[in-house]
């Protein structure tokens, strides 16, 4: 999908929306696991990107400047985030940040693939990465009071095709890519 379609924001408006929470505390690591296998329907090959994931408030239904990201990872130490994702087993692990205030969250990962955006001998090739986003809901308790700045989805990533061509397997290429979209507000350590 483009990043400007409204599917970017959870894959299916139809989430389950009786499903219960998992229950979770600020610093808990979450494990998500994801699809073992993943192989880009564009490319045949294996997906290879960036991840980013976000929280929206359950009673926003993730519409409009809901969203405030927790955690993003692009390529750092000769490895790609899906590199770290399937060296685990395909799960990764996410810390739910201290800044979290307690309530009902959609908590949306999203996988980057930006091996489409290399330059190929097709000639009708876009070079648009792919993207892979899923939502499920967790209920934090914290004692944090912050509000974070909030962006919405799809729009994160508004004029920043650009930023998207990276050459996967080139590491100065790689190493020179930054996370397109907002920063993890507050600021916190990303690794």
């Amino acid at each position: 999908m483009d990043p400007y379609n409204n599917e970017l924001m959870c894959r299916s408006p139809n989430m389950n929306v009786g499903a219960l929470p998992y229950k979770v505390k600020p610093n808990e690591e979450l494990k998500l696991q994801f699809k073992k296998n993943s192989i880009s329907p564009i490319t045949g090959k294996k997906i290879t990107g960036a991840c980013t994931f976000y929280m929206a408030n359950s009673t926003s239904k993730g519409k409009g400047a809901a969203w405030f990201k927790v955690y993003d990872y692009g390529y750092k130490d000769s490895l790609w985030c899906t590199d770290i994702i399937q060296s685990g087993g395909y799960g990764l692990l996410l810390k739910i940040p201290s800044w979290v205030p307690t309530g009902l969250y959609i908590l949306r990962s999203e996988i980057i693939d930006l091996a489409p955006t290399m330059k190929t001998s097709y000639p009708d090739f876009t070079r648009v990465p792919g993207f892979y986003s899923n939502c499920m809901y967790v209920s934090v308790t914290s004692d944090s009071t912050t509000v974070p700045k909030t962006a919405k989805i799809p729009g994160v990533y508004n004029n920043a095709e650009s930023k998207f061509i990276v050459s996967v397997d080139d590491p100065a290429s790689s190493t020179a890519f930054a996370v397109p979209g907002p920063k993890v507000v507050p600021p916190v350590d990303s690794t």
